[in-house]
C-alpha cells in the first residue's frame, strides 16, 4: 500500500489533529482513529466520474496513531470494497490530500 506518513509527532499535537478531524463530520469513518478526506469531483479520474452515481463519493483514508498520521494514497469509495474505480491517487489527488494535512498543521500551529 502506498502511504504518506508523518511521524514523530508529539502526543499533544496528535490529540489536536484528532479533535480537528473529529469536528468535521464529513471526515468521520465508522472506525476509531480513521478519517476520510473527501475528494472534489474535479479531481476524479474519468472512471471515478463515470461511477460517481453508484460508488461515490471518493475518499482517501487518514489513520492517526500515537505519534504519527498516515494518509493512504488509494482513492476509494467508502461504501464499496472492490470496484475498478478504486485506484491509487493521481499526482493531483496526492497533492490535494497532502495539502490538506499541511493546512491542518498550519492552522493548529504544529511545528514541522
Amino acid at each position: 500500500m502506498r502511504n504518506y506518513l508523518i511521524d514523530e509527532i508529539k502526543p499533544e499535537f496528535v490529540e489536536k489533529i484528532k479533535e480537528h478531524f473529529s469536528e468535521h463530520t464529513s471526515c468521520q469513518s465508522p472506525i476509531e482513529d480513521i478519517f476520510w478526506i473527501n475528494l472534489p469531483q474535479e479531481l476524479l479520474t474519468q472512471i471515478q466520474k463515470e461511477h460517481f452515481s453508484s460508488c461515490g463519493p471518493y475518499v482517501m483514508g487518514l489513520e492517526i496513531g500515537d505519534s504519527w498520521i498516515k494518509l493512504e494514497l488509494l482513492v476509494r469509495p467508502p461504501s464499496t470494497l472492490n470496484c475498478s474505480c478504486m485506484q491509487y491517487a493521481t499526482a493531483e489527488q496526492r497533492k490535494y490530500g497532502m495539502d490538506i494535512l499541511d493546512k491542518v498543521f498550519q492552522e493548529l500551529q504544529i511545528p514541522s
